[in-house]
């Protein structure tokens, strides 16, 4: 966990949340928590808090469950809240904003991947990602939370 909620602790431990971000020891990339299945509202300073079994996006395909550090509270569902949920494993108010993660990959006119090509994404006004794309000429995952119209500024250099 790289973000957490330092006046929302449990046992000491900052609770973190949907969107924050994380380390992922696999790809050893940052990623941010998405949301997996069910979850009941539970918001610390308008964040949904992150539970046990949410999801690392980040380089790793699939993505790698995140798993928590405190096992001392959890969100319980009932049957009939379970079998009526979508496909998502969401469903009504208990359902919270998806997650989204989206990923460019360039390529030129010929398809040949543009490798190590700098870039910056934005959404809105706001720069939600900066970097240089990967050998197979993608860009890091971008998580935003609810749908967002992201916009892609690439340098190219000569």
């Amino acid at each position: 966990m790289l973000e957490g909620i330092d006046n929302c602790t449990h046992h000491g431990t900052p609770i973190t949340f949907i969107g924050a971000g994380i380390w992922c020891p696999a790809c050893h990339s940052r990623g941010v928590i998405g949301a997996k299945g069910p979850h009941r509202n539970a918001t610390m300073t308008g964040r949904q808090q992150a539970l046990d079994g949410d999801i690392c996006l980040c380089r790793c395909s699939p993505p790698p469950l995140c798993l928590a550090s405190q096992d001392s509270a959890w969100h319980e569902f009932g049957l009939d809240e379970t079998v009526n949920s979508g496909a998502d494993g969401k469903s009504g108010s208990h359902a919270v904003n998806a997650v989204y993660n989206e990923q460019f990959r360039l390529i030129d006119d010929n398809g040949v991947v543009l490798r190590n090509v700098r870039y910056r994404v934005y959404a809105g006004v706001n720069i939600v990602a900066v970097g240089t794309t990967d050998a197979n000429g993608r860009t890091q995952r971008i998580a935003t939370e609810g749908r967002r119209d992201l916009r892609l500024d690439v340098l190219l250099q000569k």
